[in-house]
């Protein structure tokens, strides 16, 4: 893998994988504010720890799986096509 891969790697695992995950386990534990989500949290609320962990799962294996189904059709549509190319700018190295 290239530098660039790892860098976009690390921002999509950081901005959206992360991010999402820990949405859902703030809306597990309830912290939430904001009036939309009161009722889902209460229901959330009502399940067992144990039902609660089994939510979890389902959904950070939904996100690892619609995550690697985006990034599989980036990578083939940019092989065949051309159509969609995602670029990532180095900052230049310094002592050059």
């Amino acid at each position: 893998m290239t530098d660039a891969l790892d860098q976009f790697g690390a921002f999509v695992v950081a901005k959206l994988r992360d991010a999402a995950i820990d949405h859902a386990d703030s809306l597990l534990a309830a912290h939430g504010k904001a009036p939309g989500l009161q009722p889902l949290q209460n229901d959330l609320g009502r399940l067992t720890h144990e039902q609660r962990t089994v939510v979890r799962r389902c959904v950070v294996q939904a996100i690892d799986a619609g995550l690697h189904d985006f990034l599989f059709a980036q990578q083939h549509q940019q092989d065949a096509a051309g159509e969609l190319a995602v670029v990532v700018r180095q900052p230049p190295r310094l002592g050059r």
